[in-house]
């Protein structure tokens, strides 16, 4: 077998795996991708299956493109049925689509969003190492040592006379019990600032799209502002019915606008359903807007049409589609989200366990 590694990827991400690639070659680990290594008059459609099957290990550049690649959901499908050890690598916070979501539902992901970028390169490194050491004892993938330099020889130095040499002066020793004070204190406040680091916690995000759900939903609750940690504001929608329903409606074009951060300031993150859930919103704000613009014409025209008028009933309908389909959403965002932070978890367990053994 001619490599070790087979690398999937989106092909608008080719530069980004050629420094993969790079790196993992410099460590003596063989590569396989395309279109560097088919053969010319070879077929890519015999050429990719044949490398993957002869693969021990296949690493998935996960990214937004490999996401909405089919090409990457074969090639995954076909590594996972031939054998290999599937490590998929995310450079991008997207969350895979329904058909890697559910191949990948097992597997532990590394990630590689933050730099520097040769700290997650050289893990990345050590599990296929330890992969492929674990599958063939005899591999040949070992760490590359430097040979030692030759020490020349030298002749003996002539003998030299003894000569009276003044013992040199000695400083002043420093008040020992001070001293010692002074480093214990350093290390305990480098140790409280170490553990302090350790023990604060990590703060994500809020998602674009369950802000916007919560908001179109219940907003009348103030509900979207309680989930961003504005529970002052979120009180007082609860109080006004969203402020008449208008506060609920300017929050809503806020946050389709991008405008919208939560209680630290921060912008929130939108995933890949951002548009669908955006498009449904829109339209869900447009059919309530003119449910009100025709109640407030009715009203101060003093007529019943609001009651007896067919066009009620249809604006009630598509009002019920849109709350339909927007908690369809919402149920699947927070099974989605659930199911991230337990891969998320089991991520960070595995590494852990194996950083340890690695250690050991």
């Amino acid at each position: 077998m001619a490599h070790d590694v087979f690398i999937s990827y989106a092909p608008e991400n080719k530069t980004l795996v050629d420094g993969v690639v790079n790196y993992l070659e410099s460590n003596g680990i063989r590569c396989w991708f395309a279109p560097r290594d088919i053969r010319p008059g070879e077929s890519r459609m015999v050429a990719i299956p044949t490398a993957i099957r002869e693969s021990r290990v296949f690493i998935l550049a996960f990214t937004g493109k490999a996401n909405d690649s089919q090409n990457v959901s074969r090639e995954v499908n076909l590594a996972l049925e031939s054998g290999a050890v599937v490590i998929p690598l995310r450079f991008e916070d997207v969350m895979p689509g329904d058909t890697l979501s559910y191949a990948l539902s097992g597997v532990h992901w590394l990630d590689a969003m933050t730099e520097p970028m040769d700290d997650h390169l050289q893990l990345l490194t050590d599990q296929v190492v330890a992969h492929l050491q674990r599958e063939r004892p005899d591999s040949q993938v070992r760490p590359v040592t430097m040979a030692p330099r030759p020490v020349p020889q030298q002749s003996p130095a002539p003998p030299v006379a003894p000569r009276f040499n003044p013992a040199p002066p000695v400083a002043p020793q420093p008040n020992s019990i001070l001293h010692r004070g002074q480093e214990v204190a350093g290390t305990v406040t480098a140790l409280i600032s170490q553990v302090s680091q350790a023990t604060a916690p990590t703060q994500k995000e809020k998602s674009a799209s369950v802000a916007l759900i919560l908001a179109v939903t219940f907003g009348w609750i103030g509900a979207h502002r309680f989930y961003l940690g504005k529970t002052g504001t979120g009180v007082a929608q609860a109080l006004t019915m969203g402020g008449f329903f208008i506060w609920t409606a300017v929050d809503i074009v806020n946050i389709l606008r991008g405008e919208m951060t939560d209680a630290n300031g921060r912008p929130l993150s939108r995933d890949g359903n951002w548009r669908i859930l955006g498009s449904i919103s829109a339209a869900f704000l447009a059919l309530w807007t003119a449910m009100w613009v025709s109640m407030s014409i009715d009203f101060f025209l003093g007529t019943t049409t609001t009651t007896q008028d067919p066009s009620s009933g249809i604006f009630a309908l598509a009002l019920a589609l849109a709350v339909a389909a927007l908690t369809a959403f919402s149920v699947r965002e927070v099974f989605r989200g659930n199911a991230k932070k337990l891969a998320d978890s089991s991520t960070v367990h595995s590494e852990s366990a194996e950083h340890d053994l690695a250690s050991a």
